[in-house]
């Protein structure tokens, strides 16, 4: 019997950070081949978690482009996404914004290797500041390289709150498909219902960024931008004194899965997650290139697979193409669900007494299984309905 499947989108991460980006095109269903970057608590936190994936401990100057044609056993032109976060310090509004610091140029070295690699599309992303008028030379720069190696693209200002993120950040982004595509690149609806500090940590009351002023922000708006210094200040119902977050509350506020291992170091993890793209907003994008881009090129039908170094997902029996995007969005809508929940509980958790701990671990087992049995129950009926839709088709639907 015939099925169809899904063939994951291939990436390679440049200037990956503790691996923010990379968290969000696993949640849409990409397979990372390698992630580059040149800080030591970076690249440990990235093999701890992908440890699938390929680690270059390199600085971006030195990396071979054909050598990461051969590593990874590709030709020019395979690549499905070059992602790319250069150095924001430079372009930083908290930083002296110098037009001539070194750091600036180094996202010639992104279309250094994309004239090699010729990925479908290329993504970059920086801070607000490169936008400003003072640093007008350096995003030119960077319209220039995407129309020199032969991109059709786009770029706009975001604020990440639009994606779900309980947090004012302002982004600048790029994004650009191959001009042999003929796809015009576009990015996604971003329009989020505003998600403050209160409906994600219940017990704090009130933030301040610290850096920049001291104004304290009432929990009921959005966290102010959580940079690399241990600037930011949270205040806790009942306490006099503000707390700088601890690992918990920055994974909260960054969109991190709890699970995401930092370490124990505070300070590192703090830098990380202060110098990190959020999930939540390469999730969207990812999400978006495969309902315009891959979704068309990466369904296969096939009885027979074969896989080579590419990642399949098989869907349900005969499950039709044009629905794997509701699927996807679905699987979106529920895991921010459950992560709200889930943040609430662990909260309401670790107040609890031994005993108390003991019922609601064995209420919960009881929940999961009930859980499991719903899905399978689903997923059946699903493929019912897809089965009687192809023995009795509608016209216009796609069979």
């Amino acid at each position: 019997m015939s099925l169809y499947y899904f063939i994951k989108p291939n990436y390679i991460s440049l200037f990956s950070g503790g691996g923010g980006s990379s968290i969000g095109y696993k949640k849409a269903h990409f397979n990372c081949l390698g992630q580059v970057d040149s800080g030591t608590n970076e690249v440990k936190t990235l093999k701890k978690n992908f440890p699938d994936a390929h680690q270059y401990y390199y600085d971006i100057k030195t990396i071979d482009p054909k050598q990461l044609l051969e590593d990874f056993n590709i030709k020019p032109g395979d690549l499905d996404l070059l992602d790319a976060s250069p150095p924001c310090q430079g372009f930083s509004m908290s930083g002296k914004m110098e037009v001539d610091d070194k750091r600036n140029v180094l996202y010639k070295n992104v279309f250094r290797i994309a004239k090699v690699l010729k990925p479908k599309v290329i993504f970059i992303e920086n801070v607000k500041g490169l936008n400003s008028k003072k640093m007008s030379s350096h995003k030119h720069g960077i319209m220039n390289e995407f129309k020199k190696s032969g991109y059709d693209f786009v770029s706009m200002l975001v604020n990440c709150g639009k994606v779900g993120l309980p947090q004012n950040r302002i982004r600048m982004v790029f994004l650009g498909f191959r001009k042999d595509l003929k796809v015009k690149p576009t990015f996604p609806v971003m329009d989020h219902e505003q998600v403050n500090v209160e409906d994600v940590l219940p017990y704090i009351t009130a933030v301040s960024s610290g850096q920049f002023d001291n104004n304290i922000i009432s929990s009921n708006n959005p966290c102010c931008t959580i940079t690399s210094s241990r600037s930011l200040y949270l205040y806790k119902k009942g306490d006099r004194k503000p707390h700088h977050p601890n690992i918990y509350e920055l994974k909260v506020l960054q969109g991190f899965p709890l699970d995401y291992d930092l370490g124990e170091n505070i300070p590192a993890a703090h830098a990380i997650i202060g110098n990190s793209v959020t999930p939540l907003l390469t999730n969207v994008i990812g999400l978006h290139l495969i309902r315009v881009l891959f979704k068309k090129t990466n369904i296969i039908k096939s009885s027979r697979p074969t896989e080579g170094n590419k990642t399949i997902v098989k869907f349900c029996v005969n499950k039709r193409p044009k629905e794997y995007e509701s699927i996807v969005e679905e699987m979106y809508k529920f895991d921010r669900i459950e992560e709200v929940k889930r943040i609430k509980q662990e909260e309401k958790y670790s107040k609890m007494s031994d005993k108390k701990k003991k019922i609601f671990d064995d209420e919960r087992i009881k929940q999961n299984k009930k859980i499991i049995r719903m899905a399978k129950r689903k997923i059946i009926k699903c493929a019912k309905n897809v089965e009687m839709r192809r023995r009795n088709p509608k016209r216009g639907t796609i069979i």
